[in-house]
């Protein structure tokens, strides 16, 4: 089988490649040099559709982050690709198509049209996604006032997209309606399920979708772009009906209170959690604006049932409640600064309690992290914990070796199992660094089915046929950083171009692509040779 030859060099393409009639073009746009800001571009027929499109953010402890953000007197809030440097690809695109509502797939969408001036095109190309994920996009694009053309999706249901079929599988993540995405064209079926694992007891909603999975392999898929965050973890992952279990414990054995902190885009967790209260006769409230608003989305779409019991305000509770009956569900997971936990935590270190109710921690009561720590966040992380345990606090995290916390991604076993059932020709590894893919990369080469196993990294053309995966070469893709200001600049926001901190000026951009003009961005600091920008008419 063919390796993957990550250092040979490959030409540079001063521009997107045409996809052919013959062939399904794939181009990752991010997601493969890296956990987080995914989006792939997959192209027949001289047509394109991106799948996600979605943001990274610098870790509490990049120091490169904060001297960035200093200089510019804002808080780095995300950052994505640069549309700018899609190149011809924006004018051959017939749509978006989100797998899920986790951030580092759809969180490039509300910062990106907030500005669309900059780029009209893809302010007019529709997003498609399932109920749950579109309400989600939409809620944030309220934030700033935008609304999108949005289409929903539907599980086992064929709908024609530009040049695609386009049919979702339902698979079982951390987000809600999480989908596999088979794409199918002349040239081929295509698989993606960039945020997959197998899961047998899922809090909400049906396990993976196996029967549509294996009816589609048995009709043959050419290529299969599965997710390598755990492709280095033997075995399988732990399920949520095994955390709830877990939680359940905590909570009964347990004298204080309880605090839980976990992502809130994790629903199924939140309800494990309710679950785990409800068992152990503990009445649950809630702390953090995202935590109640995705579980109001949850209920509004039928991801939870309509008469779910709402959740309760923390700062509502009031002083009848023993601390032993007592759990709340919060964010702060990775200790952001403006986090419930965080902010708990400060209080409980200074002693100055904002609220006179019952809703803060003391020596005694319970916090768990249900939760691993980013990269980049780890030193923050444990220094909240830590501040917890000093002041009496006991703190269970992934190192108690309790079932607390569950990866959304599958581990090598789990994947073994969606390699059977969709038997690909070619296997091509995406969402993770170098290390992760090359682990996915060993196990798809013990599959019988793979003919041969290879992963582009970010900005290289794939085209994928019957003959094989052929290597086009690579184009740059620049990333611009969404930011909000501090200080004298409070109120502002704007797109810097990162990471040179060269700001592109949007609106004279606008007007002069009004009046028919194609404008040349400032070189990117990435390029050590100094080459300009890709030109670009968006």
């Amino acid at each position: 089988m063919t390796s993957n030859p990550i250092s040979q060099a490959l030409p540079f393409l001063e521009r997107a490649p045409i996809p052919s009639d013959s062939a399904i073009t794939i181009l990752p746009l991010g997601g493969t040099n890296r956990v987080g800001m995914n989006c792939y571009a997959v192209g027949t027929k001289g047509r394109w559709v991106l799948i996600d499109l979605g943001a990274t953010f610098p870790g509490a402890d990049d120091d490169f982050a904060a001297e960035f953000a200093e200089r510019h007197e804002a808080r780095v809030e995300s950052i994505f690709p640069d549309p700018r440097s899609f190149g011809d690809i924006i004018n051959r695109l017939d749509a978006i198509i989100l797998t899920h509502a986790h951030e580092d797939h759809v969180g490039g969408i509300a910062p990106l049209l907030a500005f669309s001036e900059a780029w009209p095109r893809l302010s007019r190309v529709p997003i498609w996604g399932t109920k749950y994920t579109i309400e989600t996009v939409q809620n944030r694009l309220r934030e700033y006032g935008r609304s999108h053309p949005m289409r929903e999706l539907h599980p086992k249901r064929t709908t024609r997209i530009g040049q695609f079929d386009i049919t979702p599988i339902r698979v079982t993540h951390s987000a809600p309606q999480t989908m596999a995405i088979l794409l199918a064209c002349k040239a081929g079926r295509i698989i993606h399920a960039s945020d997959v694992k197998v899961d047998s007891r899922p809090v909400i909603g049906a396990p993976t979708d196996f029967g549509s999975l294996e009816r589609v392999g048995r009709a043959g898929v050419l290529a299969f772009l599965a997710d390598s965050t755990n492709a280095h973890r033997s075995g399988r992952s732990r399920s949520e009906g095994e955390v709830m279990d877990g939680l359940t414990d905590v909570m009964r054995s347990a004298t204080g209170r309880v605090y839980v902190s976990t992502f809130a885009s994790n629903v199924a967790r939140i309800e494990g959690i309710r679950g785990a209260a409800r068992r152990s006769g503990r009445s649950l409230a809630s702390s953090g604006f995202s935590i109640q608003r995705n579980f109001e989305t949850a209920c509004a779409t039928g991801v939870l049932q309509p008469n779910t019991p709402p959740l309760i305000d923390a700062r509502r509770l009031h002083h009848g409640i023993p601390k032993r009956k007592m759990a709340v569900v919060c964010t702060g997971t990775q200790a952001e600064e403006r986090s419930a936990l965080r902010r708990l935590t400060t209080e409980l270190e200074l002693g100055a309690f904002s609220n006179s109710g019952p809703f803060r921690i003391e020596a005694g009561d319970t916090v768990v992290h249900s939760a691993r720590a980013i990269p980049g966040n780890e030193a923050t992380v444990r220094m909240m914990l830590d501040t917890l345990r000093a002041k009496g606090v006991n703190v269970l995290d992934a190192n108690s070796g309790l079932p607390i916390h569950a990866s959304g991604h599958g581990h090598r076993d789990e994947l073994m199992d969606l390699y059977r059932a969709i038997r690909p020709r070619f296997a091509m590894p995406v969402h993770g660094n170098e290390e992760l893919i090359e682990a996915h990369l060993d196990l798809a080469r013990s599959v019988p089915s793979v003919r041969d196993a290879q992963s582009p990294r970010e900005g290289e053309a794939f085209r994928v046929s019957e003959a094989g995966i052929e290597r086009l070469g690579t184009m740059s893709v620049d990333l611009v950083a969404y930011l909000k200001g501090v200080g004298s600049t409070l109120g502002t926001e704007k797109l810097v171009a990162w990471p040179s901190g060269e700001a592109p000026d949007l609106k004279r951009e606008a007007k002069e692509r009004r009046r028919g003009m194609t404008t040349r961005r400032s070189p990117s600091s990435e390029r050590s040779r100094g080459e300009q920008g890709l030109r670009a008419t968006v």
